[in-house]
């Protein structure tokens, strides 16, 4: 894992096993895929009202 946040929360985890680690990480995998979305969308918008 890359991600300082996830290996951190991850850690953090009290009695956390293999099934609950997958869900934590795909979880924040989804979220960053969210995230880049919207932001690829709001740089899509600000492009199209600057002509």
């Amino acid at each position: 894992i890359t991600d300082s946040g996830l290996k951190e929360r991850l850690l953090r985890e009290s009695g956390l096993g293999l099934e609950k680690a997958i869900e934590i990480v795909r979880a924040a995998e989804t979220s960053r895929e969210q995230l880049r979305s919207k932001i690829e969308e709001t740089a899509d918008s600000q492009q199209c009202q600057e002509k």
